[in-house]
């Protein structure tokens, strides 16, 4: 359990409901679907614990709610729809009410459509992404109704249907047994790899890497069933290299299980993205089947590691923006990524990718952040070990970095190399456990996280820390619990006989191609030029390049007809690589 200090505020998008917890319109068909939302129970200073208790679900029509305001907001839409005067003008009895977020508090919007008869508020916002949202002290705690916020684009859909004159009808809150047959699960109900990119270095034989498989599902209708399948399937470049499926399972209504499926591995991995699905299906026919299919994608890559997603170029996201809320004098906060490997020598780290964006507007420009790693030498062999203690942490430090902010980076990726106490690259220790921060003395500055793998099962399965936080001078290696977790990525590069020995296989992608195809060449490899022969063999053009030793180089296309070619890369040492790259357009 998070530690009260540890209260968290995001300035992105931000996904924290439950599985079971649902927006979901239900009419006009064109835009039936689920919609990602926050809602009060994610934030603090409100009347309403929040909408686990399917008791507070509400089935209802949509309406805009008006107080009469002249004018138009900044964002173009008239003012009389963010509801901040003193009362609503409209009568929202027995309805939802659609408002915009600007200007009032949260709470005043959602207590003045409450006091006009609404039963629910649906507050859009004024810019892409989500924000957990805050009451108002005195406001928000008398508003007792379900409140939502939902992302411009969904909005702009609801009032587009709306303004067509559209019965708009959604379900929001707990969907236990509102429907008869339903099944489903969650982000944070499947076993995943243990993080969302682990370094070539370390995943070279199944005996280094592996990955359990198995999902928590949920029987969330009021009907029993008796032949649920869980399948999980991962691909990869292009291929499907594993699949399995299990036997029938029977849930009782309001009932879950656990079920694993075999282990994957591989004789050895190649550098790039694995595409993991977990599907759920049963006899009866799903009545709400949003739930049914989650990734749980993860990549190898060439020297990076990282529990937030990378994008399928290998690159850090950016996602969401937190960090602790200080209680005291102090404005520290230091974000963690915690590693242990049994063949982590292999490696020596070299700094650190992160992101950080500025709140309330602040400029990043000025900015120190420092980059601290240290090795954690309390001893314990999970979570449920009496000696495992989330905030009393014996640390050594064993590296460090700095970056200034020179100008205002707002929410890209800058990088820090980081300097091992004894000099040079820091060389892991097999078995020991790592803490890589990131850490700022700033107000109004936070962190990239991401929301996006869940690591809720992996949490209670190897009952291993993920990440850790710093506040107030005080740790809690729980960080903000299974997720969100930091987006920062640590560079790794091998010790020399690895690097020696590791050939990467060079690849392209997309494959089919249009007007771009990029390949992939890990590290080490600097080419000389390219040629490209039709199918028969025949030179079609001749490039002279030079990479400088990127990771991957993007070449243009669209000058080549439909059809297969064979790329042939060359390297300085003379080595030639063929490809082949089928243009489709």
């Amino acid at each position: 359990m998070k530690r009260p200090l540890l209260i968290l505020l995001a300035l992105g998008c931000l996904q924290t409901y439950n599985a079971q917890v649902i927006f979901d319109v239900q009419a006009p068909a064109s835009i039936a679907g689920t919609v990602d939302f926050t809602n009060n129970g994610d934030g603090s200073n409100w009347g309403l614990a929040n909408l686990l208790d399917p008791a507070d679900a509400i089935l209802d029509t949509l309406m805009l709610a008006e107080d009469g305001t002249p004018g138009i907001n900044p964002q173009g839409i008239d003012s009389t729809y963010e509801c901040c005067g003193d009362s609503i003008i409209n009568d929202l009895s027995g309805k939802i009410a659609v408002i915009y977020r600007n200007t009032c508090a949260f709470g005043t919007k959602a207590l003045n459509a409450q006091d006009a008869g609404a039963v629910g508020v649906v507050i859009i916002n004024r810019e892409p992404g989500l924000v957990n949202m805050d009451g108002t002290a005195g406001i928000g705690s008398l508003v007792n109704i379900p409140v939502t916020f939902i992302d411009a684009a969904s909005g702009a859909a609801i009032r587009a249907a709306i303004d067509n004159g559209d019965d708009v009808v959604a379900f929001i809150g707990n969907k236990t047994g509102f429907y008869g047959d339903d099944i489903g699960l969650a982000d944070g109900d499947v076993l995943r790899a243990e993080f969302a990119s682990t370094p070539r270095h370390v995943a070279q034989s199944a005996t280094d890497f592996s990955v359990d498989m198995g999902a928590q599902f949920y029987n969330y209708g009021t009907n029993d069933q008796t032949d649920i399948v869980l399948t999980a399937t991962i691909e990869f470049d292009g291929a499907t290299i594993y699949t399995e499926s299990s036997a029938s399972t029977a849930v009782n209504s309001g009932d879950t299980a656990f079920i694993t499926l075999p282990t994957f591995s591989q004789p050895s991995y190649g550098v790039g993205y694995y595409t993991v699905s977990y599907i759920l299906t049963m006899g009866a026919t799903d009545e709400y089947i949003a739930d049914n299919i989650v990734n749980a994608d993860f990549q190898i890559s060439d020297n990076l590691l990282s529990l937030g997603q990378l994008d399928t170029n290998m690159v850090p996201e950016s996602g969401v923006y937190y960090r602790a809320t200080n209680t005291g004098a102090n404005i520290d906060f230091t974000s963690c990524v915690i590693y242990r490997d049994s063949v982590a020598s292999r490696m020596n780290a070299e700094g650190m990718w992160f992101a950080a964006s500025g709140g309330l507007g602040d400029s990043l420009t000025g900015t120190y952040v420092q980059l601290f790693v240290y090795e954690w030498t309390d001893v314990f062999t999970d979570l449920n070990d009496p000696a495992y203690n989330n905030a009393s942490l014996l640390l050594n430090q064993v590296a460090s970095g700095e970056y200034d902010y020179l100008s205002d980076l707002q929410n890209e990726f800058v990088y820090a190399p980081i300097t091992s106490t004894l000099g040079g690259l820091l060389n892991l220790t097999d078995n020991s456990r790592y803490l890589f921060c990131v850490a700022i003395n700033t107000e109004n500055v936070y962190i990239s996280h991401d929301t996006d793998a869940d690591y809720t099962l992996n949490r209670n399965y190897y009952l291993q820390p993920l990440s850790a936080v710093q506040a107030d001078l005080s740790w809690n290696a729980n960080g903000f619990g299974a997720t969100p977790q930091p987006s920062t990525a640590i560079k790794f590069s091998g010790v020399t006989a690895i690097e020696e020995s590791y050939r990467p296989e060079f690849m392209a992608y997309p494959n089919p191609a249009g007007n771009m195809v990029t390949f992939r060449l890990g590290n080490n490899v600097n080419l000389t030029h390219i040629n490209v022969l039709d199918i028969t063999g025949n030179l079609v053009k001749s490039r002279a390049i030079n990479n400088n030793g990127a990771g991957s180089i993007a070449l243009d296309v669209s000058n080549l007809a439909n059809g297969q070619y064979i790329f042939a890369l060359t390297e300085k040492d003379g080595r030639t690589s063929n490809i082949k790259v089928t243009i489709a357009r």
